[in-house]
């Protein structure tokens, strides 16, 4: 493994270390404009790390967009109509959906939702 290949391996498990501790669930990765990000999330946060890959040398950029509500569930990232969102969970079966550019661009307003109506039968 070459010079360069290690420095990559050791850069990423650093992200792997500080993204275990920025997330209370799983994180999300993704290449977005030519960066790597690794999304999590929480109590009320999204927090992002970015990487610039033609700099492997220089630090990795973090980011951490508040919002409105307690997120009680993973980041799920989707693809819809050629942009990347993000969908985040919060109490009462509320799923928020974000363009994830306006979350780079910290500005975290809901672009739709959706409510899970769900019972639970108690015996």
């Amino acid at each position: 493994m070459d010079f360069k290949s290690k420095l990559k391996n050791v850069l990423w498990a650093t992200v792997k270390t500080i993204a275990s501790n920025f997330s209370l669930f799983k994180v999300v990765s993704t290449v977005y404009n030519s960066k790597s990000y690794v999304i999590g999330a929480t109590e009320n946060r999204i927090n992002i790390v970015s990487k610039e890959p033609n700099y492997p040398d220089t630090g990795f950029v973090f980011q951490s967009v508040p919002l409105n509500f307690g997120i009680t569930a993973p980041i799920v990232l989707r693809q819809s109509n050629q942009q990347l969102e993000i969908l985040a969970g919060g109490l009462g079966g509320k799923i928020y959906i974000y363009d994830f550019q306006s979350l780079l661009d910290n500005n975290p307003i809901a672009k739709d939702s959706i409510l899970l109506n769900a019972t639970l039968d108690h015996i």
